[in-house]
């Protein structure tokens, strides 16, 4: 079939499958010519994607989904579903107190004592605004997404709080300038960080993780020894060390681990990986936070 009929058959656009095919969620062959020509599987996969997006299921998601095998899939597609059932009761028990709050059948205060914040992200970003809030905050997004459910994780939430009430920094002149040009754009912002832990969380997942891995940490220590590269990165290792000095290696990020089990699960795969790394490859970060290696 070309692409009209595909268009026709499933009502869809062709700039909706062409967004699909640039995504890397389709691969189409063409003929002499340099039509598309859609198989059987071509429709197919598209009637699998058209599902997922009806079902709200973000584009990287449905990728993952797409390359997974049968048992694979059942596991992410439990886990979207998990999380949207938690995202459903949040907004059914909002809606409910909204009510409360239209009848005024319950004071004001009372009502703030009742509520909780939809997850636990929500609550860190309305205690912490602003550009901190956006540039970290933002960063740990995916994994903030369920309640306070112990006192550990309370007292790990009101930790995290301290430390960016009482924190200041001096937030080098380039990355000012680039969350002042996103500074309307706070939704594209949230799903570049999301994107961007998913996708290391599929690369720790990766069979070949390590060697590739290793060739990354090559690649970049090499780069690293040019003097563009060093300017570049020079407000970066700014940044870092400013935050190792007020803490955020020692109380913030333990505190983020005791607060969220999914994020200490990730943080200590990246340890080991990156402790294996900087063994085998004999490098180590000095206190300027430039990557050496060893004599």
């Amino acid at each position: 079939m070309k692409i009209q009929e595909v268009c026709d058959l499933l009502h869809l656009t062709k700039k909706a499958i062409y967004y699909y095919e640039k995504q890397g969620l389709l691969s189409i062959s063409k003929d002499k010519n340099g039509y598309r020509i859609f198989d059987e599987f071509d429709i197919e996969r598209l009637h699998e994607i058209s599902l997922y997006r009806k079902l709200n299921i973000e584009i990287h998601e449905i990728k993952r989904l797409i390359q997974a095998d049968d048992k694979e899939k059942i596991d992410i597609l439990n886990t979207i579903y998990h999380h949207k059932k938690t995202e459903h009761e949040l907004q059914k028990k909002e809606l409910e107190y909204f009510k409360k709050l239209i009848d005024q059948n319950v004071s004001l205060s009372i009502l703030d004592e009742q509520i909780d914040y939809q997850n636990i992200a929500k609550a860190i970003q309305e205690q912490v605004p602003g550009l901190y809030g956006q540039l970290f905050i933002q960063h740990f997004l995916p994994y903030l997404q369920g309640s306070i459910q112990n006192d550990k994780q309370a007292k790990a939430y009101q930790t995290i709080i301290n430390f960016w009430d009482h924190t200041e920094l001096k937030l080098p002149l380039g990355i000012r300038f680039v969350a002042w040009l996103n500074r309307n754009k706070e939704t594209s912002m949230i799903e570049a960080f999301h994107q961007s832990e998913k996708m290391k969380e599929d690369f720790l997942n990766d069979e070949d993780a390590y060697e590739k891995a290793k060739q990354l940490m090559e690649t970049y220590y090499l780069k690293s020894q040019h003097i563009l590269f060093k300017i570049i990165q020079y407000q970066q290792r700014q940044l870092k060390i400013q935050l190792q000095k007020v803490g955020y290696n020692d109380i913030f990020l333990p505190a983020m681990c005791e607060l969220s089990p999914e994020y200490h699960e990730y943080s200590q795969k990246w340890q080991k990986l990156n402790t294996k790394l900087m063994q085998d490859l004999g490098m180590y970060y000095d206190h300027k936070m430039r990557l050496c290696r060893k004599e």
